[in-house]
């Protein structure tokens, strides 16, 4: 890994308050990505520039970004906040790895050498009559193919102020930023906010350290920063909980920190269905699976990282059990399972 080129993306997207998953708002393509809801889209018999069918560009607007799914008894809806780009893939995954065996990896799953696609998938679940977000996105901080979550939950009829609960795997700016608007008001006015007590209070701290990052200091300060300030804004409605406490209360959570120091996985108990959120416990859908002991820079304890998601990924592979996961290919739904000495990501169908 090139330290002084990781600084230079790193840096440069702390400006932009980038704060977390650095590259990601300044390296974003624009290109669409699937789409499984159907809100948006054009009209019957038209194409997206308004022409019949049959002479549509196939270039046009994208159509919203939702799919909806069962939990066993239990309802819910898997939304985009968008997508970007981590690359060069060597400055930000893997810097354990050599780049003949980082690339091996990946040639071996026909995954591009160079640039990493990372989708920002969120669950909106409805237990009860409480509706809860499991995090609350970018808030289109990380670039301009971020920040799309509200916009996917009106296309699929859920209001924000219908939000009652937002429960966080941990408070990254991709994971925390979208509850908060540019003047501070709070996104989701209703709802109450489940953080947990390691997350909480390493984030609050003085110092917060990010030693065993492979950020600069520069960015680190920034992302310190912009966490403080986005928790300050809903401070009136955060909620402490810790690992095993049922939240709603068929929220489960289970710890999986290393990635953050309070990082948190959740089980979502469906009566006859299981699924488990899985949040940053993997980044990409090849490198931390076949090589669950390969890290992200990202990571503030990457030794205690690996060890959570091996645990993580034995239980789930033994389970069998359903997954949502934030960074995963979108919609993010899948399974874990075992692979030779490490483990392989199975799409899962949406259509259910």
């Amino acid at each position: 890994m090139s330290t002084s080129s990781t600084q230079t993306s790193a840096v440069a997207l702390s400006r932009r308050d980038a704060i977390t998953l650095a590259a990601l708002g300044a390296a974003a393509a624009a290109m669409p990505t699937l789409a499984l809801g159907q809100a948006g889209s054009a009209p019957a018999g038209k194409g997206a520039t308004g022409a019949p069918s049959g002479a549509a560009s196939l270039d046009g607007p994208q159509p919203a970004d939702f799919a909806r799914l069962k939990i066993g008894e239990l309802t819910a809806v898997l939304l985009s906040d968008g997508f970007g780009k981590l690359g060069p893939i060597g400055q930000f995954f893997a810097p354990e790895a050599t780049a003949a065996d980082r690339d091996r990896v990946l040639t071996k799953a026909h995954h591009p050498l160079d640039v990493a696609t990372v989708e920002l998938n969120i669950l909106c679940v409805q237990i009860g009559s409480e509706r809860v977000l499991i995090d609350a996105g970018s808030g289109g901080s990380m670039g301009p193919t971020t920040g799309r979550l509200i916009d996917n939950m009106r296309a699929a009829g859920i209001a924000p102020e219908s939000i009652t609960g937002v429960v966080y795997t941990h408070l990254h700016g991709d994971h925390l930023a979208g509850a908060v608007r540019a003047d501070g008001s709070q996104v989701f006015p209703n709802a109450r906010h489940f953080i947990v007590k390691a997350e909480h209070e390493y984030w609050t701290g003085n110092p917060v350290d990010m030693r065993d990052t492979g950020l600069p200091p520069e960015a680190r300060a920034g992302m310190v920063a912009s966490v403080q300030k986005n928790l300050a804004a809903i401070k009136d409605k955060i909620e402490i909980v810790a690992p095993g406490d049922k939240v709603f209360p068929r929220i489960q959570i289970i710890a999986t920190h290393g990635h953050t120091p309070g990082h948190a996985s959740y089980m979502i108990d469906g009566g006859s269905e299981q699924l488990a959120v899985l949040g940053d416990l993997a980044h990409n859908h090849v490198l931390a699976f076949a090589r669950p002991d390969w890290t992200i820079i990202f990571d503030v304890d990457r030794k205690q990282a690996v060890a959570s998601r091996k645990a993580m990924f034995d239980r789930l592979s033994a389970d069998g059990t359903l997954v949502a996961a934030y960074h995963m290919p979108w919609p993010g739904l899948g399974r874990v399972a075992r692979e030779g000495e490490g483990y392989r990501w199975d799409i899962a169908p949406t259509r259910r």
